[in-house]
C-alpha cells in the first residue's frame, strides 16, 4: 500500500478528506474507514488494484463546486464496498470499474446536486457494480453510466434523470453487458428530454423485470 500523501482525519465523524491520491495495491492491501471524501474541495484520487480492498460507510466524491474526484477499481478480486456512494456531489466525480473489479453498495448516486457532473464506467468481463437498492443516474446534475465489454450492473431499481433540469444517460453496449434492475424509470416526471436517453448496443441485454 502506498504511503498517504494528503489525508486528513477529521473527528468525530471519522471522515477522510483525500486531497491527492492513495493507492491500494495487492491482495493483502486493505483500507477500512468510516466516511470517505475524495476531492472534497480540490482534487483526489483512489486507485484499488491487484486484489486490494477498500471498505467504508459513506463516500462523497467531488463534494464542493470546482472539485474533482476519481476512484478506480481495477483487476480481479479488487473490491470497494460501501453503504452510500455519491459520485459528483457538487463537482466532477468519476468511478471506473475495470478488468474484473467489483463495487458493492446499498445506495448509489451519480451527479447529486445542480451543476455537478458524474460518470461511472463498468467495463470488461467480470467487472461489476452491485447496488442492493436504487441507483440514481442524474439526480440533479449531469450523469452518465456506461456498461461495456461484458460489464454488469445490478440494482433493485434505478432513476435516470430524476429531477427537473437533470441529465442522465445509460449506455449498455457489447456482448454480455447487462444492467439488471427490478424497476427502472427512464422518464422522470420533470426531467428534461436529454434525461430520457437510453443507448443500447447490439449485443447486450437490458433486463427490466417488473
Amino acid at each position: 500500500m502506498a504511503a498517504d500523501r494528503s489525508i486528513q482525519l477529521a473527528p468525530p465523524g471519522h471522515t477522510f478528506r483525500l486531497l491527492r491520491y492513495r493507492d491500494v495495491d495487492g491482495a493483502r492491501s486493505k483500507w477500512t474507514s468510516g466516511s470517505l471524501g475524495v476531492g472534497g474541495g480540490g482534487a483526489g484520487t483512489i486507485t484499488i488494484t491487484g486484489g486490494g480492498a477498500v471498505r467504508n460507510d459513506f463516500t462523497w466524491i467531488a463534494e464542493q463546486p470546482g472539485s474533482t474526484g476519481a476512484v478506480t477499481v481495477d483487476g480481479a478480486r479488487s473490491t470497494w464496498t460501501n453503504y452510500f456512494v455519491y459520485v459528483g456531489v457538487s463537482g466532477n466525480g468519476t468511478v471506473a470499474i475495470t478488468g474484473g473489479g467489483a463495487v458493492r453498495n446499498e445506495f448509489g448516486h451519480i451527479a447529486e446536486r445542480p451543476g455537478s457532473t458524474g460518470k461511472v464506467t463498468v467495463d470488461g468481463a467480470g467487472s461489476t457494480w452491485t447496488s442492493s437498492d436504487y441507483l440514481h443516474v442524474g439526480e440533479e446534475g449531469d450523469a452518465a453510466l456506461s456498461i461495456t465489454g461484458g460489464g454488469a450492473v445490478s440494482s433493485v431499481g434505478g432513476h435516470i434523470g430524476e429531477q427537473s433540469g437533470s441529465t442522465g444517460q445509460v449506455t449498455v453496449d457489447g456482448a454480455g453487458s447487462t444492467w439488471t434492475s427490478a424497476v427502472t424509470s427512464t422518464s422522470a416526471r420533470k426531467a428534461t428530454e436529454r434525461s430520457r436517453l437510453l443507448a443500447v448496443g447490439r449485443q447486450q441485454r437490458l433486463q427490466l423485470c417488473r
